[in-house]
């Protein structure tokens, strides 16, 4: 008898196994509702493409036949759109913003390194353009390079004090002014920048003080970096930073103007010139310390032109 209800319970496809039922139904409901959820962003992003005004809103807005957009095949894309479908529109409008940066992102990683080489580029090159000039100089004999030396260590202190600041203000001012009030001339449809002229007539100034400060104290920045008037290297000295001076003006406008090109995100047409004005002094180097027999003082001349 037990036998026999238990094979009627066993062949009931109601009863027949509750805990498998069960399972299934949570799977369906698990993949019903990831359905939904993707259903429900596919429309929120076609939604915000499409410039939806507000989830609030109760209309419906058809879509053309044949009509797709870009980035969802045509069976994402449903016949009417309605708002009824409960879609976070600040949520649709977070992802494709996260989509499009994450798109963009190369882009800028790739900007920034244009920008980048050149401008390291451009600051390798004087450097390198000093060291010819030591070797230059070396060559003429140990009181020669100490006299030069210690020249160009006075003009790149003072320097620094002003133009590494001016490179910066000059990149930030110029940057902002573009930004923000860039006003097109009437008749030939050029920009009008406040900012480039205020950098440049401060870069003047600037390079005139310079010029100046150097050009006449030079003894006294001799005596304060330990060479007295009685030292063989005073008189060399004092002459080859009496002349670097004379460059000091076009120096801080060189500055000046990368940081005006830099605020134009052009770091190329800088280091063009700038290594011009170096393969210069490189030629004129030779000519004027061994051809003509000028010695530091050449070496301080060829630097100032090239400048």
């Amino acid at each position: 008898m037990l036998h026999h209800h238990s094979a009627l319970v066993s062949a009931h496809p109601a009863i027949r196994s509750p805990t498998r039922l069960a399972c299934s139904s949570i799977l369906c409901n698990r993949e019903n509702s990831r359905a939904t959820v993707s259903r429900s962003t596919n429309r929120a992003k076609l939604l915000l493409l499409r410039g939806w005004p507000s989830t609030r809103q109760r209309r419906t807005i058809p879509l053309a036949s044949g009509q797709s957009l870009p980035g969802y095949s045509p069976d994402d894309a449903d016949q009417s759109l309605q708002p009824s479908d409960n879609i976070s529109f600040a949520a649709a409008k977070e992802a494709v913003i996260g989509i499009n940066s994450g798109l963009n992102s190369g882009g800028v990683r790739s900007e920034l390194i244009l920008l980048a080489l050149p401008a390291v580029f451009g600051q390798a090159i004087d450097p390198m353009a000093q060291l010819m000039e030591t070797a230059y100089i070396g060559r003429l004999g140990a009181l020669e390079l100490a006299s030069a030396g210690i020249g160009v260590s006075i003009f790149n202190i003072v320097s620094k004090i002003f133009n590494i600041p001016l490179l910066s203000i000059a990149t930030s001012f110029v940057a902002e002014d573009i930004s923000k009030s860039v006003i097109k001339h009437p008749s030939s449809g050029k920009l009008e920048l406040q900012s480039v002229s205020s950098a440049l007539m401060l870069a003047a100034g600037i390079g005139i003080i310079e010029a100046l400060a150097l050009f006449l104290g030079s003894g006294l920045f001799l005596k304060l970096m330990g060479v007295s008037p009685v030292s063989p290297m005073y008189k060399p000295a004092k002459l080859f930073l009496s002349l670097r001076a004379l460059g000091a003006p076009a120096n801080v406008l060189m500055l000046a103007v990368q940081g005006i090109f830099r605020g134009f995100k052009d770091t190329k047409t800088p280091v063009f010139y700038i290594g011009l004005g170096n393969i210069s002094a490189v030629v004129l180097l030779p000519l004027l310390i061994y051809g003509f027999q000028l010695g530091i003082t050449g070496a301080a001349i060829s630097t100032v032109a090239s400048q």
